[in-house]
């Protein structure tokens, strides 16, 4: 009768342990479904923005319109991806890195890639001084030196960019396999990461620079 017991208690809880585990599994699951959905609606937000933006500068330069409205058409689309960067950042800490969000971020890298190039581009033919932050960093660095400098320049950047507005602040992950992004970093020569490039000309490389940046910009 014991034994009988023993044995019935044993398949009890065994079976109340492999509920919690699979109740586990498809709640991480729903979660990571529903996480990955809002990132997504993210992405497809900026990808909208960049596509507005686009075809707001082939109007200028096309029919001469304003290029001070262009110039703050793209302020306000940088700032945008900027506060989605930060929001997308906020996952990537949370969680771990899945092939999926891998996917996502090398999309949203693809998108700054594209404003960055836009933004060059306005500068040169409208004659702006529109100050332009490009924040190059390693997304999948587990480095504990690297991962260290890199939050210590993302939080300076961050105290930079409240102090300055006007600035736009561009941070792309140079390690997705975005092939434009790597023919942009040869042209302006750039080598390494983590790197902050101050309006295709300053270069800040080492935390001892970081105080450097505020008189690099217009």
């Amino acid at each position: 009768m014991v034994k009988n017991k023993n044995i019935h208690a044993f398949w009890q809880a065994l079976i109340v342990a492999l509920l919690i585990f699979w109740s586990g599994i498809l709640v991480g699951v729903f979660f990571e479904d529903s996480r990955i959905a809002e990132i997504t609606s993210f992405y497809s937000d900026s990808e909208t923005a960049i596509s507005d933006f686009e075809m707001a500068s082939n109007l200028v330069f096309n029919e001469n319109l304003d290029c001070q409205r262009l110039n703050d058409e793209s302020k306000i689309f940088a700032d945008r991806i900027y506060e989605e960067a930060k929001k997308l950042e906020q996952y990537d800490n949370s969680n771990k890195i899945t092939d999926r969000m891998l996917h996502l971020h090398k999309r949203y890298d693809l998108l700054r890639t594209m404003l960055w190039q836009k933004i060059i581009e306005n500068k040169q033919r409208c004659n702006e001084s529109v100050d332009t932050i490009v924040y190059l960093y390693k997304y999948l660095t587990i480095e504990i030196g690297e991962v260290s400098t890199q939050k210590t320049m993302s939080n300076y950047l961050t105290e930079i960019k409240e102090q300055n507005p006007d600035a736009i602040l561009i941070p792309i992950a140079t390690d997705t396999g975005i092939l434009s992004l790597g023919i942009i970093q040869e042209r302006y020569d750039i080598t390494e990461s983590p790197s902050i490039i101050i309006n295709e000309q300053g270069k800040i490389r080492d935390l001892s620079e970081l105080s450097n940046i505020q008189s690099l910009l217009n």
